[in-house]
């Protein structure tokens, strides 16, 4: 066996659940499924596929985190809703980024994020370079890098007003200034 070889195998019953949750996923994309995020997903609340499944909901959150399946959550009609498929994982996107980049805020901060927030993330996300969102939002909520971004907003704002342009979506999601 080789160095990092696991001589552990999945248990039988969680390989006969996670076969049984791929069918159930497959067969609600081929019937239902939604597009979003460039994909077709089967979008139920996760007490939905608990019950469609027969086991608990922390058994679903088990195994949604296991491939082939790949998970993520939205608000649909106000309810938060897991979306599921079965894949290869997709290629990240300004609001699954903008996800990361509010649990690294979250971390750092203790706060959660809201709508308003997100909806700033999700430009951020779009605006900065490709594959180096991370690293600049992690620089930018670190204490050194806080006071330089936030100049930068206040700075952006000032050029907005002066512009004649609305700057109220920046005050809503938080921002100082305008």
């Amino acid at each position: 066996m080789a160095l990092g070889e696991s001589t552990c195998k999945p248990r039988k019953d969680r390989t006969q659940k996670l076969e049984r949750l791929c069918e159930h996923i497959k067969e609600i994309t081929a019937l239902e499924g939604q597009a979003f995020d460039g994909h077709i997903w089967a979008i139920l609340p996760q007490k939905e596929w608990a019950a469609m499944l027969g086991v608990d909901a922390r058994t679903i959150r088990r195994l949604i985190k296991l491939p082939p399946i790949q998970t993520t959550t939205t608000q649909v009609e106000g309810v938060r809703a897991t979306l599921l498929r079965v894949g290869e994982p997709g290629k990240p996107t300004p609001r699954t980024t903008a996800q990361v980049m509010a649990g690294i805020f979250r971390k750092r901060t203790k706060q959660s994020v809201n709508p308003n927030q997100f909806g700033c993330l999700v430009g951020l996300a779009e605006t900065w370079p490709d594959r180096h969102e991370l690293e600049i939002f992690k620089y930018v909520v670190s204490p050194e890098g806080w006071e330089w971004f936030m100049t930068g907003v206040g700075l952006e704002i000032a050029v907005e007003q002066s512009e004649g342009k609305d700057t109220r979506k920046m005050n809503r999601a938080g921002f100082a200034g305008g």
